[in-house]
C-alpha cells in the first residue's frame, strides 16, 4: 500500500503538469492571435476587403506565398486563402462566360430580327405522334 505522502506528491506533480500544459496552450493561442493580427495588418487590399478581380486574386496569391515563405502565416491559413482565390477566379470566369454568351445571343438577335419562333413543345409532341402514326400505317 502506498504512503499518503506519495499520493500527495503524485497529486501535486499532476497539478503542476496540468498548469504547464495550460500555460503552453495559452502561449500557442497568443501566438496564433498575434499571427492573425499581423496577417490582417499586412492584408494587401484596401479596407480589408476580399478579392473581386483576377488581378486582386493574383495579388492575394503572391502575398500569401511571401507571408508563408517568411513564416508569418500559418500554412492552414494559406491553404484557406488559396481555396478562396480559386473559388473567386472560377466565379469570375463563369460570370465572364455567361456575359459573353448573353452578348452573343443579343448580337444574333440583332443580326436576325425577323427570326421566327420555333414550334412549342406541345406542337412538337403532336407532330411526333403524327409521324409515328404514319410510320405504323406504312406496310413493312
Amino acid at each position: 500500500m502506498k504512503k499518503p505522502n506519495a499520493k500527495m506528491q503524485l497529486r501535486e506533480r499532476m497539478r503542476e503538469l496540468g498548469r504547464r500544459s495550460a500555460a503552453v496552450r495559452q502561449a500557442k493561442r497568443a501566438e496564433a492571435l498575434a499571427r492573425a493580427a499581423a496577417v490582417e495588418a499586412s492584408w494587401p487590399l484596401p479596407d480589408q476587403r476580399m478579392p473581386e478581380t483576377a488581378e486582386e486574386c493574383r495579388q492575394i496569391g503572391a502575398w500569401a506565398q511571401r507571408e508563408l515563405a517568411f513564416g508569418r502565416m500559418d500554412p492552414r491559413v494559406a491553404h484557406e486563402l488559396a481555396s478562396l482565390v480559386r473559388a473567386t477566379l472560377k466565379a469570375i470566369g463563369e460570370g465572364q462566360s455567361a456575359e459573353t454568351a448573353a452578348e452573343l445571343r443579343a448580337l444574333l438577335d440583332e443580326m436576325n430580327p425577323t427570326k421566327r419562333k420555333g414550334p412549342s413543345l406541345a406542337e412538337m409532341r403532336q407532330r411526333g405522334r403524327e409521324a409515328l402514326a404514319r410510320k405504323r400505317e406504312l406496310p413493312a
